[in-house]
């Protein structure tokens, strides 16, 4: 007889710890949030031997509105975990065939908080040396930013090495993609 009932004990127990995690997983929702691009400026650069500050984009955050826009029925503290998915530099206006993306030879980019440490996010290695106004940075891996969005500013500084160097002010937009988990 306490064979049969420890079984069922058993039983019962495995089917409630697999039921929580389930149940765990089915609250957790994942969401690409891009909030509105932002816009810089690229001052002419000579410096072609050394890695050098491009731009740096200083970004007002609204969390409590990102979320309400993008993950309805979610708030502020329901996030687990925000990381970068993508980040894209686009040249508005002042490019031509000698001033140009193609003039970056490598091209990395971090971001800081008050109060944290300056964390790389993306890096492109070897930018090909073909005319472009538009250019996407992978994600510098599994980096997470919970810390770095969840205060008011954030600053991302862009640094390159120039194959080339720029004569004119380039006027360029930053547009980056964020996944966000939430879990209730």
């Amino acid at each position: 007889m306490k064979k049969p009932l420890l079984l069922l004990l058993i039983i019962s127990s495995a089917f409630m710890v697999s039921s929580c995690k389930k149940l765990k997983e089915a609250t957790e929702q994942n969401v690409s949030i891009t909030p509105n691009s932002v816009e810089f400026n690229i001052d002419p650069i000579a410096t072609t031997n050394a890695v050098t500050t491009i731009g740096t984009i200083n970004v007002d955050i609204d969390l409590n509105a990102l979320v309400k826009q993008y993950a309805a029925g979610f708030g502020v503290n329901n996030i687990k975990s925000i990381k970068i998915k993508s980040f894209k530099i686009d040249l508005v206006n002042g490019s031509d065939a000698s001033n140009n993306l193609a003039n970056l030879e490598s091209l990395s980019g971090e971001i800081s908080a008050t109060g944290k440490s300056s964390q790389a996010i993306v890096n492109l290695n070897s930018n090909p040396d073909v005319q472009a106004t538009s250019l996407t940075l992978p994600s510098s891996g599994d980096i997470e930013l919970k810390d770095f969005v969840a205060g008011t500013s954030v600053k991302y500084t862009l640094k390159g090495k120039l194959r080339r160097a720029t004569t004119k002010t380039l006027r360029a937009k930053v547009t980056a993609e964020y996944a966000f988990v939430f879990s209730l």
